[in-house]
């Protein structure tokens, strides 16, 4: 019996030796590689992040408006920066006690001050070496180390919580409310506790000399080169290009949930404001990768994906030139006034220049932001405000192009219909309070008496208040808006940029703001709220204010309209009645912008009556504008070029407007328009700026011929 029972065990040794057999086989043959492959990648490290190289923002000739260059900033590890946060101090005090019990609180602490008094020391040198370097404020040096601690301790936070409700400690809680001690933190342990950050830029040849001298022996400390944002023309666009500041990631990964080589890390930046931050996932660019194992042997590496560039339409110098008119007192008797202006070449649509004064310097705006912001006294007149595309205001006399259209076009009346005013009953008949139509137009029957009387020319020409009060009041409210409308008024018209021109298949545009902040305007009882993209959405016009519709002929009451919008909507004029959406970007696709092409099909005769007009207003005798034309370098005829034009005054607020458009006998022509905040006459206050923006246009060979040298 004995012997069966020791050859029944021999039978079982025999069987797990040979399944054992069995499974070194199996290893040694079908998982050799997978084995392997997981015995590698316990000595992989984990990989290093390679910087992202943000994409160039170029105006139309190809000039660098917002380029990345190489810079040279001082990092500092965290385990060095930790060493300025009291939570550090209390957890490493407390897990030196869990490790060694028989310590009391004296004793412990006294130990782990020893230990790293000499990294403290260095820390401590460090940040008054970069203060001396730099000439940063040493409060700012201070701010910076515990803005670093602080990002750092939260994510740790963050992971030791997720850990412990895990674990089960509150695993119906939040993240925000799992209670995490100190020493659970600390034992978080996460990479980002082992990783370099930036705390100043090096930005001299002997600062950074200076830094490599006095503090290369200390461990912990490192020069890294990284890119750097700059923007080569200052102050030049600056509302429009906009800035980059430090990203937000908590906030800001939504816009690449799909992509995390793009999603924004402790240090790096986004686009703020401007293109920089409507094309931030064009110019974003991804993020590379490098991978070593514990010897040292590189494993994989992922190239870096550059951001992709962006073409503005822009003529950078045109616009440093007009910004450099607008500002300056010599040229300009209200350069401390609140200005916006906006040039379009008139065949494309193309915004050649959009000049919003005062400006600011983009390469100190993260600097002096907080003042930009808040200072009325330093800066009165909103600087970071776009005062030509999100700003809004009342058009004034300007609109009277567009309500002689509607008019025209609705047989309200035909080019040669009187519209007079005889002076004893407007008042009383008309209900304008003070005679408001007198104080801002007068009376221009007995002006036109030899040419045919108030008609359609003459009351452009005269920029009669009555004539155009009179002609808004018959034609019917939705007919008066859907002419607006169709010209631009009371809508978005500046399209996002061609996104899909830059993107190709990258799918990282969904809930991306594709458009720049822009003003609406009002051409009903309301401002749609959000704007409204049919014209049967619009609100309509209150019918029962009776005078409103004569308030909305001659510019003011419920019409208020952004300066680009004036501007394109008098381009439509030049083009003979054909509306196109002004572009800001260019796109290869769509070379001369025709995508948003529609012909509002306009009459012969409308648009003679209306040009006449417009011609006379600069050209002839009693025109509004006449006087500072004929004050212009452009009373000549060398140039080769013919000017139509319309002023406007407001009140309620107060602002000086021009609108026009010069053309040439070659075809090529510029429209552009004008409002100086707090002017009292478009005549005086605004015209003569809109023909030195004309004569910029010229010299820069847009239209007419360049004068001789």
């Amino acid at each position: 019996m004995y012997g069966r029972r020791l050859q029944a065990f021999m039978m079982v040794c025999l069987a797990l030796l040979a399944a054992c057999a069995a499974r070194l086989a199996y290893l040694q043959t079908a998982e050799h590689e997978s084995s392997l492959r997981a015995i590698e990648e316990l000595r992989i490290r984990p990989p290093r992040q390679l910087p992202t190289v943000r994409g160039t923002i170029y105006d139309r000739s190809g000039r660098a408006l917002a380029i990345d260059r190489p810079a040279f900033f001082l990092h500092v590890n965290y385990e060095l920066t930790r060493l300025l946060d009291d939570r550090f101090w209390q957890a490493g005090i407390e897990q030196l006690r869990a490790r060694q019990p028989d310590m009391n609180r004296e004793q412990a602490e006294l130990a782990f001050r020893r230990a790293h008094q000499e990294a403290l020391t260095d820390l401590l040198q460090t940040m008054d070496a970069c203060a001396q370097l730099t000439g940063t404020d040493p409060e700012e040096i201070d701010r910076r180390v515990r803005r670093i601690n602080e990002d750092v301790w939260r994510l740790a936070r963050y992971i030791a919580a997720w850990r412990r409700r895990a674990a089960g400690g509150g695993a119906d809680s939040s993240l925000q409310t799992v209670e995490v001690g100190l020493t659970e933190v600390l034992a978080a342990d996460i990479r980002e506790m082992h990783e370099d950050y930036p705390l100043v830029e090096l930005d001299t040849d002997s600062a950074l000399l200076e830094a490599q001298l006095e503090l290369e022996r200390i461990e912990g400390v490192s020069i890294q080169p990284r890119a750097k944002r700059d923007y080569p023309y200052g102050s030049a666009a600056c509302q429009i290009i906009g800035w980059v500041g430090p990203a937000e990631p908590q906030s800001e990964n939504e816009l690449f949930d799909k992509d995390e080589h793009s999603h924004y890390l402790a240090g790096e930046v986004s686009g703020k404001e401007g293109v920089e931050r409507v094309c931030e996932v064009i110019l974003r660019g991804r993020r590379g990768e490098i991978t070593y194992n514990l010897d040292g042997e590189l494993v994989e590496h992922k190239e870096t994906l550059f951001g992709q560039d962006v073409r503005l339409s822009l003529d950078v110098n045109l616009q440093q030139r007009l910004e450099a008119i607008l500002s300056d007192p010599n040229t300009n008797p209200n350069a401390d006034r609140g200005i916006g202006a906006v040039v379009l070449d008139v065949a494309t649509g193309d915004i050649l220049a959009m000049v919003s004064v005062p400006t600011f310097d983009l390469r100190t705006v993260r600097r002096d932001y907080g003042a930009l912001l808040n200072d009325p006294n330093r800066f009165p007149n909103r600087p970071l405000l776009n005062k030509a595309l999100a700003a809004e205001y009342p058009p004034g006399s300007t609109a009277k192009p567009f309500i002689l259209v509607a008019g025209l076009e609705e047989n309200k009346i035909s080019p040669w219909t009187v519209i007079s005013c005889p002076f004893e009953d407007q008042q009383a008949k008309y209900g304008f309070p003070n005679c408001l139509l007198f104080r801002l137009g007068g009376c221009h029957d007995w002006r036109w008496a030899n040419e045919g009387g108030n008609h359609a020319r003459n009351a452009i020409r005269g920029s009669c208040n009555v004539y155009f009060s009179r002609l808004a009041e018959r034609i019917d409210e939705r007919a008066l808006q859907r002419w607006l409308f169709r010209f631009g008024f009371g809508r978005d018209i500046l399209p996002g940029p061609a996104f899909d021109q830059y993107l190709g298949d990258l799918d990282r545009t969904e809930g991306v703001d594709r458009n720049l902040h822009q003003a609406t305007g009002q051409i009903g009882r309301s401002r749609p709220t959000p704007p409204v993209r049919r014209f049967e959405d619009l609100p309509p016009i209150p019918t029962s204010l009776t005078t409103e519709r004569r308030y909305m002929g001659i510019g003011q009451g419920l019409f208020t309209a952004s300066v680009l919008q004036g501007a394109n909507a008098i381009a439509a004029l030049a083009r003979g009645g054909i509306y196109k959406p002004p572009r800001l970007f260019l796109s290869d696709a769509d070379p001369h912008n025709d995508a948003g092409r529609t012909d509002l099909g306009l009459s012969k005769t409308t648009l003679e009556t209306v040009r006449d007009g417009m011609e006379a207003v600069v050209h002839k005798s009693g025109g509004t504008a006449h006087t500072a034309f004929q004050q212009s370098v452009l009373n000549k005829d060398d140039r080769g070029l013919k000017l139509f034009g319309k002023t406007g005054s407001t009140q309620r607020p107060e602002c000086a407007w021009y609108a026009g458009w010069a053309e040439d006998s070659t075809g090529r022509a510029v429209a552009l328009a004008i409002v100086v905040e707090g002017g009292q006459s478009g005549a005086h206050d605004a015209a003569p700026l809109g023909f030195a923006m004309i004569q910029a246009c010229n010299e820069a060979g847009y239209v007419g011929r360049k004068p001789a040298d």
